[in-house]
């Protein structure tokens, strides 16, 4: 059973808009269950989803981006879930999301990773600062001589850093990943590496439910971390530390179907 998880406290600007493009192109009859987990619940929320087609799980209280995903998965049944945000709308059409969404699961269920991410390489949308970040260690195509002199200086006096760039190239550069051996593509065109190279993101990923549970949020709980997100844990801060590269998790990255784009007022 396939399941479709969407996590929107206040926001709901972002989740009707985010909805609208599901519906636009059938998107939801690709799930057999759906459901929005809606923390500190308000109008129009509930009823927004409702008219979509979406079962809402409200809550009387917001605990944070941990305890909202948490709730999420508890409160659906589906074996292999797809977790998004509010503010991730679908850029592609139905055949498209169709043949990633398949293939995605089949990577899951067949054992061949644990992990696939559906966010869009191509358009990955607002706050997607580590293109930047992974270009300042090897420069994009047309960069100038000295934006590349200076990412080779970089790359020799902090090998850690390139190190830790280079995994990131899954994302940013897939040519470079596959020759450095980071990644390798399959025949659909994701690209498989672990979780050595690339964080845990709560952006639009693939995964079983109880693995979720377990290997995710229980071990979110029990990090000993203290940076905070409104004064709570928020999955990727926890998740962004030793444990998590030396486990070496399987992990897809799919061309990807969703973006990020935020609308109208948050409501915080």
């Amino acid at each position: 059973m396939l399941g479709l998880g969407l996590l929107s406290w206040k926001g709901y600007d972002s989740l009707e808009a985010s909805l609208a493009t599901y519906n636009r192109i059938g998107m939801l009859d690709l799930f057999e269950e759906v459901v929005a987990y809606l923390p500190e619940a308000a109008e129009p929320g509930p009823s927004i989803c409702r008219a979509a087609g979406v079962r809402p799980v409200e809550a009387a209280t917001n605990q944070g981006i941990l305890a909202g995903f948490e709730g999420l998965a508890r409160a659906m049944t589906a074996d292999v879930v797809l977790l998004v945000e509010n503010d991730c709308p679908v850029i592609v059409d139905h055949a498209e999301a169709r043949r990633q969404i398949q293939h995605a699961r089949q990577l899951i269920e067949s054992g061949a990773v644990r992990i696939v991410r559906l966010r869009s390489l191509a358009e990955p949308g607002e706050a997607f600062t580590t293109r930047a970040k992974f270009h300042r260690y090897f420069p994009a195509e047309g960069a100038s001589g000295t934006e590349r002199l200076n990412a080779w200086l970089r790359r020799l006096l902090r090998p850690e850093r390139t190190r830790r760039a280079l995994g990131e190239a899954v994302l940013h550069d897939q040519r470079l990943a596959v020759e450095s051996g980071v990644a390798r593509l399959d025949a659909e065109g994701f690209a498989l590496t672990t979780s050595r190279h690339i964080p845990w993101t709560n952006q639009s990923v693939m995964i079983r439910r109880e693995d979720f549970l377990a290997s995710v949020i229980e071990v979110a709980k029990a990090a000993d971390t203290r940076r905070r997100v409104n004064g709570a844990k928020n999955i990727e801060i926890e998740m962004n530390a030793p444990h998590w590269r030396n486990a070496e998790i399987p992990i897809a990255v799919a061309p990807g179907i969703f973006t990020h784009r935020r609308v109208g007022s948050r409501g915080y």
